[in-house]
């Protein structure tokens, strides 16, 4: 009896430590599992992300420059030679906006300012586009062709075909290898065919194939001619061919926008005009000047010996281009010294020369966005090549000035760029509207100068607020971070809880080491006497 007691007792205590082993167990288990996403094993939202593309930079964007010091690389020398085709309105309407006919003395100035590898195409638009030259170079021999065909322009067109005139200009030059293609246009009205359904057509073939005139390197350089010209199409044409935009307010101001028009694209140096004189210095070789006066005046040249100089009265080695309105003299091999001019207009005056010094910038920029900063670059060349002797620049000096909308001055210096020879300074359009930047150089025996104009257009209005919806990758990362407190969290709970699992286990196992102790003394007690009574 007392033995099967025993046995029983011993049963039971095993099978508990056996239950209590196997519950240990499933407790350890369930910790295993619940730490094994924590850990990053098994779980689909801690598979390693594919690496992002990186965004691609286009061909035709710059690369981002350091602002720490501004400078730039001088561009790669092009052909100089250009394929222009002059685009002249002949509408009825230029009877009143140009009643002197002022456009064909500035459309004579820009083929007189042209060279002999320069080829000129004259056509006249109103109903149709008509050939009035093909392209003829612009030298001396060929000039009197070009003149007789701006002669031609009439104003007695009944409606404004633009459309067609921009078609006729790509004919030309699409058929030329140049790399230098240039239409440019003028005009005093808009795409006017009588109709408002022609009007509409009209403009929708003209962009249809205006990506094809980008697309074979031709510029448009428009010129808006009064205020009621169409300035938005004219404007858009150029941007979108690469070319320049021009607004001429009156007809006396079209030889000035003309003359604008060929610095932007031929770029050359000009002498700085102080009061009425200039400083001519030993490496020119050629000096063209182009003097605006009022009408009834006469404009009179001094050289530095104090010698007149007059229309009429001039040697072979001057030439003498004249109107109402400007004159254009051009002097060969001029003497070197201080040469004064009689003015009777203060505005617009240029002094271009042909030259051995130049003058060198790689700003080319039209049109900025207000409060865009850009980079504005110098250097000297001397037959080609950089000056970069520090002697000879520690006696030069860089300086710009910006004249803004509303005729604010700004006057800047250039500094060193870090590139030898290359001074830079970083200009800034604080405006919206037309700038001129002024780049001058200069010492005590010489001056150069470039102009530029820029127009800075308002910025375009912010995209609006859009509710940014976060990306798979970052709902991931916020699920995982919860996922990974939660199972911190059951982790911690399940450790604690184990703990206490084994405490209670040990209590109760000391419990019923004694229950069992108790017992065995009270069976003990019992035997004893009935194994006294036998």
């Amino acid at each position: 009896m007392r033995s099967m007691q025993k046995r029983h007792l011993q049963e039971k205590s095993a099978r508990f430590s056996r239950n209590s082993r196997i519950f240990l167990a499933g407790a350890f288990f369930c910790l295993l599992i619940a730490g094994l996403p924590a850990a990053g094993i098994g779980a689909d939202s801690q598979k390693p992300a594919l690496p992002e593309a990186q965004p691609q930079q286009k061909p035709d964007q710059p690369a981002p420059q350091s602002a720490a010091k501004p400078e730039a690389t001088p561009p790669p020398k092009t052909e100089e030679g250009f394929d222009i085709v002059l685009l002249m309105d002949s509408s009825g309407s230029m009877k009143k906006t140009d009643p002197r006919d002022y456009r064909k003395e500035a459309a004579k100035l820009f083929v007189s300012l042209m060279q002999e590898r320069d080829n000129i195409s004259i056509v006249s638009f109103g109903d149709s586009a008509t050939v009035l030259a093909p392209l003829t170079p612009g030298g001396k021999k060929d000039r009197s062709a070009l003149f007789s065909a701006i002669g031609k322009i009439t104003s007695r067109e009944m409606t404004t075909n633009i459309t067609d005139a921009v078609r006729l200009g790509f004919e030309l030059l699409n058929k030329s290898k140049r790399q230098n293609r240039i239409m440019l246009l003028m005009s005093d009205g808009q795409i006017d065919l009588l109709s408002k359904e022609k009007d509409e057509a009209s403009v929708a073939e003209l962009a249809g194939f205006l990506p094809d005139v980008a697309k074979a390197g031709i510029s448009i350089y428009s010129v808006a001619f009064s205020e009621f010209s169409d300035a938005g199409l004219l404007r858009a044409l150029s941007e979108k061919t690469g070319g320049a935009f021009r607004y001429a307010r009156t007809d006396r101001d079209i030889h000035v926008v003309f003359a604008s028009i060929f610095e932007r694209m031929k770029a050359p140096d000009t002498l700085a005009l102080e009061g009425d004189t200039f400083l001519v210095d030993k490496d020119v070789k050629e000096a063209v000047l182009l003097i605006n006066k009022s009408p009834g005046t006469a404009t009179v040249l001094f050289d530095p010996s104090g010698k007149q100089v007059a229309q009429g009265k001039i040697g072979r080695d001057i030439e003498w281009f004249g109107s109402k309105i400007f004159d254009m003299i051009t002097i060969k091999e001029p003497a070197v010294g201080k040469w004064r001019v009689k003015l009777s207009s203060r505005e617009g005056n240029k002094i271009f020369v042909l030259t051995d010094l130049k003058l060198k910038t790689a700003f080319a920029g039209d049109k900025v966005n207000k409060g865009d900063k850009a980079v504005l670059d110098a250097w000297l060349e001397r037959d080609g090549s950089i000056i970069r002797n520090r002697d000879v620049l520690s006696q030069i000096g860089f300086f710009a000035t910006l004249v803004e909308p509303d005729s604010t001055r700004l006057l800047m210096e250039l500094k060193p760029s870090g590139k030898e020879g290359v001074f830079a300074v970083e200009v800034q359009f604080r405006k919206s509207g037309e700038h001129t930047l002024l780049l001058n150089s200069g010492g005590k025996t010489f001056t150069r100068n470039r102009e530029f104009t820029v127009f800075a257009a308002e910025p375009p209005p912010p995209p609006p607020a859009v509710e940014q919806k976060p990306s798979p990758e970052a709902a991931r990362d916020e699920v995982n971070w919860n996922y990974i407190l939660i199972n911190f969290a059951l982790i911690n709970a399940a450790i604690i809880g184990l703990i206490t699992l084994v405490f209670l286990i040990r209590r109760i196992g000391s419990v019923l080491a004694k229950r069992r102790s108790a017992s065995k003394k009270d069976a003990d007690k019992k035997q004893s006497p009935s194994e006294k009574g036998e």
